[in-house]
Order: structure tokens, then C-alpha cells, then sequence
């Protein structure tokens, strides 16, 4: 297929009730891929995943376009959404949804939550994801959960923007473990103040300062980073990327191999340029 939304319209409960479309590397644009992408109940439970991960894998909505309708039980991952009207609406009373190892941000929604905004649902998972500048209403910015259990875990939700970044209506319930949101006191295991500079550079990756590093828990849900990097079985990193670094040089081996092919070539305490900066300082401040 050429399209997502052709993919989606392929999908037919004859051929199983479990299907997967897995969306090659590249930029996706145009209605095809976004506002015409609606996962109704008559199609079957399916997993949608980026096959080289969320930094490759890329749904750009232009910025005009509408995002994609969920409505029947799926699981989205490793996907970025960006520059969309409300990437994700979801009306799926007694379904359940999954997000993972996402990148969002970006987007915009002058009524709604502009990262997920949860009309209806059963349960609602968003684990190892982060949603970073998405502006919505001032009252739920980024995640609003309207009905049915969410559930946050190791995923961080931030914004230059002010104004409150999560929010649930009172007949929903929301679990949050291992996450910083951004302005937001959290309740539940292992999650970091609101005022907690998460330390992003400007791609969402972390720097090697970040205090996401190492703070979140183990899950099975979420074991693969923006780069495709594995993550850890304990202590992951909060967040989309996993800041993995084999030689504890304060340079991700995803950028060392990216660079020069191999994780050695390139020391992070040394000055290849001579201007007073490492190269671990440098990754830092993306100088």
C-alpha cells in the first residue's frame, strides 16, 4: 500500500482479528495518511508500529490536517505525529488503546487536547512516549481523558507553552508512574516534580544531563527507543528516547554510531574543534 488510510481500509476481520500495518521509514503527509485514518469497530484489533522507530517514521500533518480517529481497540507505536489539528481522537467506549514509544509534538488543537484527546474509552495506556509542545485549551493542553482508566507510564509531557498539560473529567481514573508533567504534582510511584527541567534538546532526545535518565519503571510494553535502541528491563529512561551509552562518555552510542559507524571513534571529553567545548558539551547544547 501506499497510503496508511489505504492499509486501514485493507483490513478485514475475515482475515483474523488481529492485524498488524507496519508503516516504512519515511515522512508521511496528506489527508491519505492522517484525517482520513479512521479505525472504526468494524475493523479489526490492530498494531500499528513504525518499523525503524519513532525518528524515522514521521506523520506530518502540514500543519492543516486533521489527525487520525480511533474508535476500536489498537495499539500505536513507535510513530512520530507532528504539525496536525489533534493528532489522536479517540471514541472507543469499552475499547482498549495503547500508545507507545511515541513521539508527539508540535500539533495543535484549538478546542481539544492536542497530543490524545479521550472522548471515550474503556482503558487507555501511554507508556515510554513524549509529547513536547502540542498546544491545546488552556485547561488540557496536551492529554485529556474524558471516561474509561488511563494509565501514564515513563512518558513525559512538556511545553514552553503554559496552562495544564494533563487532565481527566471526574468519571475517568488515571494511574501515573515514572513521569514528569510539566507544572503538575503527580500521585502514584516514582514521578518527578513539575518544575523538573527535563533537560530535552531540541530533536526530544535527552541530554546526557537529564534527569529522565534511569527514572523510569519496568515495563514489557515499551522496549523499543526513538532509534529502534533496545531499552533496559529496569530503570529505563522517561520518555521516547533511550539514552544509551556503552562507554559512559556522555554520547549516545544512536549518535557515536550514526557518526562514525561505531561507539569509540569519538570521545566525548575531547575537543575535536578546539573551542573550549567537549563533544559531549557540544551534543548537550547542539552547538
Amino acid at each position: 500500500h501506499t497510503t496508511i488510510s489505504a492499509a486501514v481500509n485493507a483490513a478485514n476481520v475475515a482475515n483474523g482479528a488481529y492485524q498488524i500495518i507496519g508503516i516504512a521509514p519515511g515522512v508521511y503527509t496528506g489527508t491519505a495518511n492522517l484525517r482520513d485514518i479512521a479505525i472504526t469497530s468494524a475493523k479489526p484489533k490492530m498494531l500499528f508500529i513504525g518499523l525503524e522507530g519513532a525518528a524515522k517514521t514521521i506523520i506530518d500533518g502540514g500543519p492543516a490536517n486533521y489527525g487520525w480517529l480511533v474508535q476500536n481497540t489498537a495499539v500505536i507505536s513507535s510513530l512520530t505525529f507532528r504539525r496536525t489539528v489533534m493528532p489522536f481522537y479517540v471514541d472507543a467506549p469499552a475499547k482498549e488503546v495503547r500508545f507507545v514509544d511515541l513521539l508527539v509534538r508540535d500539533n495543535t488543537a484549538p478546542s481539544w487536547a492536542a497530543g490524545v484527546h479521550v472522548y471515550a474509552a474503556g482503558k487507555v495506556q501511554i507508556v515510554g512516549s513524549t509529547f513536547v509542545n502540542n498546544v491545546g485549551t488552556s485547561s488540557w493542553q496536551q492529554i485529556w481523558i474524558g471516561s474509561g482508566a488511563a494509565t501514564l507510564l515513563n512518558t513525559v509531557v512538556w511545553s514552553q507553552a503554559t496552562g495544564t498539560m494533563l487532565a481527566k473529567a471526574g468519571i475517568a481514573t488515571m494511574t501515573t508512574n515514572h513521569c514528569l508533567v510539566k507544572g503538575q504534582t503527580l500521585s502514584g510511584t516514582g514521578n518527578l516534580a513539575g518544575t523538573t527541567d527535563p533537560k530535552l534538546r531540541s530533536d526530544a532526545r535527552l541530554r546526557s544531563d537529564s534527569p529522565l535518565r534511569g527514572a523510569g519503571g519496568a515495563t514489557l510494553h515499551s522496549r523499543i527507543d526513538i532509534d529502534r535502541e533496545l531499552r533496559p528491563l529496569s530503570a529505563p529512561d522517561i520518555g521516547v528516547d533511550q539514552f544509551n551509552d556503552v562507554d559512559a562518555d556522555g554520547l549516545p552510542d544512536a549518535w557515536e554510531l550514526a557518526t562514525a559507524g561505531n561507539t569509540t571513534s569519538i570521545a566525548g571529553a575531547a575537543d575535536e574543534d578546539d573551542d573550549g567545548l567537549t563533544n559531549a558539551a557540544e551534543y548537550d547544547l547542539e552547538a
